[in-house]
Protein backbone atom coordinates (compact mmCIF):
# COMPACT_ATOMS: atom_id res chain seq x y z
CA UNK A 1 0.00 0.00 0.00
CA UNK A 2 2.62 2.56 -1.00
CA UNK A 3 0.50 5.07 -2.15
CA UNK A 4 -2.22 7.14 -1.12
CA UNK A 5 -5.08 9.55 -3.18
CA UNK A 6 -3.56 11.95 -0.66
CA UNK A 7 0.12 12.54 -2.42
CA UNK A 8 -1.26 15.41 -5.01
CA UNK A 9 -2.80 17.73 -2.47
CA UNK A 10 -0.60 21.06 -1.67
CA UNK A 11 -1.62 20.66 1.93
CA UNK A 12 0.03 16.43 1.98
CA UNK A 13 1.81 16.58 4.98
CA UNK A 14 2.40 19.83 5.85
CA UNK A 15 2.07 21.05 9.67
CA UNK A 16 -0.67 22.60 11.24
CA UNK A 17 2.07 24.40 13.41
CA UNK A 18 5.64 23.85 14.02
CA UNK A 19 5.03 21.44 16.72
CA UNK A 20 1.79 19.59 15.38
CA UNK A 21 2.75 17.27 13.45
CA UNK A 22 0.25 16.15 10.25
CA UNK A 23 -2.02 13.35 11.97
CA UNK A 24 -4.84 13.21 9.14
CA UNK A 25 -2.16 14.18 6.04
CA UNK A 26 -0.06 11.89 4.17
CA UNK A 27 -0.81 8.48 6.42
CA UNK A 28 -2.82 5.76 4.56
CA UNK A 29 -5.73 4.98 7.08
CA UNK A 30 -8.25 2.18 5.99
CA UNK A 31 -11.46 3.68 6.90
CA UNK A 32 -10.61 6.52 3.95
CA UNK A 33 -9.78 3.69 1.88
CA UNK A 34 -12.86 1.60 2.43
CA UNK A 35 -15.19 5.00 1.55
CA UNK A 36 -12.78 5.09 -1.71
CA UNK A 37 -13.19 1.83 -2.79
CA UNK A 38 -17.43 1.76 -2.03
CA UNK A 39 -17.25 4.70 -4.47
CA UNK A 40 -15.25 3.22 -7.12
CA UNK A 41 -16.98 -0.03 -7.09
CA UNK A 42 -20.23 1.96 -7.43
CA UNK A 43 -18.71 3.81 -10.40
CA UNK A 44 -17.53 0.34 -11.88
CA UNK A 45 -20.88 -0.96 -11.68
CA UNK A 46 -22.81 1.96 -13.29
CA UNK A 47 -23.43 0.21 -16.95
CA UNK A 48 -22.00 2.69 -19.55
CA UNK A 49 -21.03 5.12 -17.22
CA UNK A 50 -17.79 6.92 -18.99
CA UNK A 51 -15.29 5.57 -16.10
CA UNK A 52 -16.80 2.40 -15.46
CA UNK A 53 -13.64 0.65 -17.10
CA UNK A 54 -11.41 3.09 -14.88
CA UNK A 55 -12.92 2.75 -12.01
CA UNK A 56 -13.61 -0.77 -12.26
CA UNK A 57 -9.60 -1.05 -12.69
CA UNK A 58 -8.44 1.72 -9.50
CA UNK A 59 -11.06 -0.85 -7.42
CA UNK A 60 -8.92 -3.76 -7.82
CA UNK A 61 -6.11 -2.35 -7.68
CA UNK A 62 -6.67 -0.42 -4.53
CA UNK A 63 -8.53 -3.55 -3.10
CA UNK A 64 -5.67 -5.40 -3.54
CA UNK A 65 -2.80 -3.00 -2.01
CA UNK A 66 -4.86 -2.48 1.02
CA UNK A 67 -5.72 -6.22 1.81
CA UNK A 68 -1.68 -7.21 0.84
CA UNK A 69 -0.42 -4.35 2.92
CA UNK A 70 -2.37 -5.43 5.76
CA UNK A 71 -1.83 -8.96 5.25
CA UNK A 72 2.16 -8.27 5.58
CA UNK A 73 1.82 -5.64 8.43
CA UNK A 74 -0.24 -8.25 10.88
CA UNK A 75 2.01 -11.37 9.58
CA UNK A 76 5.17 -9.89 10.61
CA UNK A 77 3.30 -8.00 13.76
CA UNK A 78 0.71 -9.99 15.00
CA UNK A 79 -1.86 -6.90 15.55
CA UNK A 80 -3.45 -4.23 12.91
CA UNK A 81 -2.82 -0.42 13.48
CA UNK A 82 -4.19 2.78 13.48
CA UNK A 83 -2.86 3.86 10.23
CA UNK A 84 0.22 3.04 7.62
CA UNK A 85 2.76 5.45 6.42
CA UNK A 86 2.08 6.10 2.56
CA UNK A 87 5.73 5.07 0.92
CA UNK A 88 6.94 2.20 2.99
CA UNK A 89 3.40 0.94 4.26
CA UNK A 90 4.35 -0.05 7.70
CA UNK A 91 1.63 0.39 10.55
CA UNK A 92 1.85 3.66 12.69
CA UNK A 93 0.00 5.09 15.13
CA UNK A 94 -2.30 2.80 18.24
CA UNK A 95 -1.83 -0.53 17.89
CA UNK A 96 -2.71 -3.06 18.09
CA UNK A 97 -5.97 -1.24 16.53
CA UNK A 98 -9.10 -2.85 15.95
CA UNK A 99 -11.43 -0.18 15.17
CA UNK A 100 -12.06 1.33 11.60
CA UNK A 101 -8.89 -0.79 10.80
CA UNK A 102 -11.26 -3.95 11.05
CA UNK A 103 -12.97 -2.64 8.08
CA UNK A 104 -10.46 -4.40 6.47
CA UNK A 105 -13.47 -7.76 7.03
CA UNK A 106 -15.40 -5.92 5.13
CA UNK A 107 -12.97 -5.39 2.21
CA UNK A 108 -11.84 -8.66 1.89
CA UNK A 109 -15.47 -9.97 1.08
CA UNK A 110 -16.30 -7.61 -1.38
CA UNK A 111 -15.39 -8.55 -4.51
Amino acid sequence: MAWSLAATSSMYKKHNTPSDKPYWRGQVWVNINYLVLKALKHYAEQQGGPYQEQAAGLYTQLRAHVLKNLEVQYSGHGYLYEQYDDVNGRGSGSHPFNGWTALVALIAVEA
